[in-house]
């Protein structure tokens, strides 16, 4: 067919052109034009160069498109010739003949000389501009097959694709086969893997392409995930491969087999991979890491994680420090772990290990320092996390733990979602807490917490109705009545709460607030309840209590009755309350005999009764009344010593006096009245003394000198209102310095209720506080301290300091650390300064403030001069909440200095935490070490000691040294002897039980 179409194109020039040459000449002409068309066509280039150039110039007119050939001819010889810018030559002669159709001939004869020589971008650009139609038929097949290579090689798989395609299913041909690989490997590169992998198995027919069609094809089933195909077949395909695919087709197999859960078949094909030579990329490190990590390898593991860890801070990196700070946890390195942690969360390429590195870091920094910041962070940054639950019930029962139910109320009440375990939980928490609260005296605050408890008390009534009972009780105390009332009443109806052991108490509280409320005939009825119960506690005082309610309810002959059944049942007793009120209540019932004889009695039995002087005053009355005055002033004579702890002085002193005035022994009264009005001016008793003294000098008829007298002591003029505040006042005064708490406190309270706004009322209210701290009433004296400190003046400094101290006992640090911040700015005395920076560190890190307190520990120390207990503790504290803050290395330095000394408790628990921070880092050697050397110190601090041990055995037990960390913990369980209940113990017994359970 090649050699016809030359022959036609010349007939229809003939045609065309019919008187253009001779037939002869034209023939000729032909004759020598198929020739070197023959030349051209059996690789004779050269020559059919020459034949070529031998046709031109063709000079006739007509003969233009035979010129066109000839040109063509000669341009494709110079391609096959190889010849100098044959690109020049080509561009020639399309400039000259465009449209002519062998210009696509020599474009495809350029491409395939670039195709040729390994030039595809060259080639494929040429090809590109080649019209199919104009080439030979037989040609097509092959355009189309060099152009897709040229096209795939230069990345336009796009253009390639189809033409690799239209060879692969068309007529079989030399480029069947290898259509179907290149195309099959288009689809690979371009990633429809099953279509790659049915062309990979069809061009397996070709032996030259055997080998790499099985291996795309194992690979493209590799990314399909079909792990059973590659590991049934990589092993023969491993055979097969060169070497320098061995090791993929290795790795291949490691995934493969991974995937399935064969992972030590996979660390062997990793092996191989690894052993080929092969240089590691991070991906490849990484993955052997995942393995070692499966095979909890953790040490291997980490080696290659470092190596991705250490590079570039991209995805694979923040994948590869989450999962090292995982092998650190599991190699016991918390400290190294949270660094990972935290760094992989602070990259946001995943946001699922970005979220979850947090949460871990912020548990371990939990754990680790006791920093409850960084959960916060996390909340903060994930509000709607479900976690923020589980957070918040984790650090709660890590709280109730550490015995700090405060914190753990915090904590559960904060759950959103909370279930019957969380509410359980938070009853007990509660329940505890307000017991801490009602053992320090802080009653008020523990109300809420008690109600807090019932209020979750569903799954346990019984702690329910004891949260009650002591809701109850607190309320009392506060001196709420009729609530305490109202829940002592519900209990006491309630069936289960009578099979109980505070059943008792609570009628007998029950009686108490009905009394102190005023409603005698209830509290008399549940006093009366209290003691038909069984083998009860307060019988004595109910006893009392009911006598005093008959007494009240002016029932004197019960009353008389009442009291004296205690005196009979308790006749040893010092107690001399239900003597004296049963005399006074059978002088009331009309019975003076049997009252002068038990008042005898008391008198002669009890001397030493610290009720001895009211019972001898009452025995002295009683006498009066009998007309016995002689016996009366030997029991007043007595009570003579006019000391301020004499509460009867005065009193004695006046019905002395009395009895000289009604026995005419008038200058003897006069010396009665004149004495007491001397030593005791501010008592009640001075009034009567001053009209007394009056009277006599009237009978005397001696007037002037009782004039006299009152000039010369100030007494002629009525007493002023102010002069009697002062009156007052100084009586209570003087009850106070003299340490009578019990009447100083009534007297105060009368005072600065007459005189709010008196003179002395600041004083006195600073007094009832102080009285009220020394007779444990805590929260009265916050409440008569605070106005003392918003009235100023010169107790506002001491009572800032009280204030602030019974905050901190009662719990209250944020209040403390206020008061004792104040008083930092206006103390003047450097030591009262040192101790309010002290108390405010204290309660700073109490509130977990530990800027502040690291703040105020940094003043605490600025004060050398300081005893050395109050700089120890300071650099503890400040140690302690630097380590809160995440600053590792900031209380590692205090510890180790406090350490040297572990005599004491600040040195002991800072050696603890010395060998707590190596465990958590992992380094056993420096937990050995630092235990011995803890030990060898011969401290005192025993508790610390044992805890140490403690942390000795975990790390025998981690290092896989079952029995000596057995016997570590036994020695402890064995040994370790406190004064006290602690955790010691117990925790060396449950370490045994689980190693016990684990073998």
């Amino acid at each position: 067919m090649k050699t016809l179409k030359p022959i036609y194109l010349a007939l229809a020039l003939l045609l065309l052109f019919p008187g253009a040459a001779s037939a002869h000449d034209d023939l000729t002409w032909a004759d020598r034009l198929e020739s070197a068309r023959k030349l051209y066509y059996s690789g004779s280039y050269y020559a059919a160069e020459k034949a070529f150039d031998a046709l031109l110039p063709v000079e006739e007119t007509g003969k233009e498109l035979r010129a066109s050939e000839v040109e063509a001819y000669k341009v494709l010889c110079a391609i096959a010739l190889d010849r100098k810018n044959v690109d020049g030559l080509v561009k020639v002669f399309s400039d000259k003949y465009p449209n002519a159709p062998e210009l696509s001939m020599i474009k495809y004869a350029l491409a395939s000389n670039y195709f040729e020589r390994g030039l595809y971008a060259e080639a494929a650009d040429i090809f590109a501009g080649v019209e199919e139609k104009n080439l030979y038929r037989d040609w097509r097949t092959e355009y189309r097959f060099k152009r897709a290579f040229s096209e795939m090689t230069r990345g336009n798989r796009k253009e390639a694709a189809p033409l690799f395609k239209s060879v692969a299913e068309g007529k079989k041909s030399k480029f069947t086969y290898p259509a179907l690989y290149y195309l099959g490997y288009v689809y690979y590169l371009d990633k429809p893997f099953a279509e790659a992998y049915d062309l990979f198995v069809k061009s397996e027919g070709d032996s030259r392409f055997k080998m790499m069609s099985d291996y795309y094809a194992l690979e493209s089933k590799f990314m399909l995930g079909d792990h059973y195909y590659v590991s049934s077949n990589g092993d023969a395909v491993y055979k097969e491969v060169t070497s320098d695919l061995k090791p993929n087709v290795a790795r291949m197999l490691s995934e493969a087999n991974f995937a399935m859960g064969e992972t030590t078949l996979a660390q062997r094909y990793m092996d191989t991979f690894e052993a080929s030579g092969t240089t590691m990329t991070r991906n490849d490190n990484f993955y052997s890491a995942l393995l070692a990590y499966n095979l909890n390898s953790f040490t291997r593991a980490l080696e290659y994680f470092g190596r991705v860890t250490s590079g570039d801070r991209d995805s694979l990196c923040q994948s590869a420090l989450y999962h090292e700070a995982n092998c650190y946890l599991n190699t016991g390195n918390k400290i190294a772990a949270m660094k990972d942690f935290k760094e992989a969360s602070e990259l946001k390429y995943d946001s699922v290990i970005t979220e979850d590195a947090l949460f871990n870091y912020a548990k371990l920094c939990f754990d680790v320092n006791s920093d409850i910041s960084q959960f916060g962070k996390y909340q903060e940054r994930y509000p709607e996390s479900a976690r923020n639950d589980v957070i918040n019930n984790y650090m709660a029962m890590a709280f109730v733990g550490e015995k700090d139910y405060s914190s753990a109320v915090e904590m559960l009440r904060k759950i959103a979602k909370p279930d019957a375990e969380v509410s359980s939980n938070l009853q007990k928490a509660a329940f505890l807490r307000a017991m801490e609260l009602v053992e320090s005296g802080a009653y008020r605050s523990a109300v809420p917490l008690f109600e807090l408890s019932v209020a979750n008390g569903k799954e346990n009534p019984v702690l329910s109705n004891l949260a009650k009972f002591w809701d109850a009780e607190c309320l009392f105390r506060d001196g709420k009545y009729k609530e305490a009332i109202n829940i002592n009443k519900s209990l006491i109806g309630d069936p289960l709460f009578k099979k109980s052991a505070e059943y008792p108490m609570a009628l007998f509280n029950q009686g108490y607030c009905c009394f102190k409320d005023g409603d005698y005939a209830t509290a008399l009825q549940s006093f009366k309840d209290y003691l038909g119960c069984a083998d009860v506690q307060y019988e004595k005082d109910a006893l009392i209590r009911l006598a005093d309610c008959h007494f009240m309810s002016n029932a004197y002959g019960d009353a008389a009755s009442a009291y004296k059944t205690v005196c009979d049942r308790y006749p040893g007793s010092d107690d001399l309350y239900p003597n004296l009120q049963a005399a006074i209540s059978y002088g009331l019932a009309g019975n003076d005999a049997t009252k002068l004889s038990i008042l005898k009695d008391a008198v002669a039995n009890h001397v030493n009764a610290p009720l001895y002087p009211n019972a001898l005053y009452e025995l002295g009355l009683a006498y009066v009344q009998a007309g016995k005055d002689r016996d009366a002033a030997e029991c007043f004579q007595t009570l003579q010593n006019p000391s301020p702890e004499n509460a009867f002085f005065a009193k004695s002193t006046l019905a002395l006096a009395m009895i000289s005035t009604n026995a005419g022994r008038y200058e003897k009264a006069l010396g009665y009245y004149k004495k007491l009005l001397s030593a005791a001016p501010d008592s009640p008793e001075a009034p009567d003394a001053l009209v007394g003294l009056e009277n006599v000098y009237g009978i005397l008829n001696r007037p002037a000198e009782y004039l006299a007298y009152l000039d010369e002591n100030g007494l002629s003029s009525l007493k002023s209102d102010e002069e009697r505040e002062k009156m007052l006042f100084n009586s209570a005064e003087q009850l106070y310095r003299s340490g009578q708490y019990a009447n100083a406190m009534n007297a105060l309270q009368s005072y600065v209720a007459a005189y709010p706004e008196g003179a002395n009322s600041v004083t006195a209210e600073y007094y009832l506080a102080e009285t009220l701290r020394r007779t444990g009433r805590k929260e009265a004296a916050c409440d008569m301290y605070r106005k003392v400190i918003e009235a100023g003046g010169k107790y506002k400094a001491a009572s800032l300091g009280s204030y602030g101290q019974l905050s901190y006992d009662l719990g209250h640090y944020s209040r403390a650390a206020t008061a004792f911040s104040a008083l930092s700015t206006i103390a003047t005395m450097d030591d009262v300064r040192c101790g309010a920076f002290s108390g405010l560190m204290r309660s700073q890190y109490k509130a977990r403030k530990y800027d502040s307190a690291v703040s105020a520990a940094d003043s605490v120390l600025t004060y050398t001069f300081a005893a050395q207990e109050v700089l120890r503790e300071a650099k503890f504290l400040k140690a302690k909440s630097l380590a809160s803050q995440g600053d590792r290395e900031g209380a590692l330095e205090l510890y180790d200095a406090l350490a040297k000394d572990c005599s004491d408790a600040y040195g002991a628990e800072a050696a603890y935490l010395r060998i707590v921070d190596a465990y958590n880092s992992a380094d056993h050697s420096a937990v050995e070490e630092r235990v011995y050397a803890f030990s060898d110190a011969k401290s005192p601090q025993v508790y610390w000691l044992a805890k140490s041990f403690l942390v000795l055995g975990d790390s025998f037990y981690d290092r896989g040294d079952l029995e000596q960390a057995k016997a570590t913990w036994n020695s402890v369980a064995e040994f370790y002897q406190s004064d006290g209940e602690d955790d010691i113990v117990p925790a060396a017994k449950a370490r045994i039980a689980k190693l016990e359970m684990n073998k």
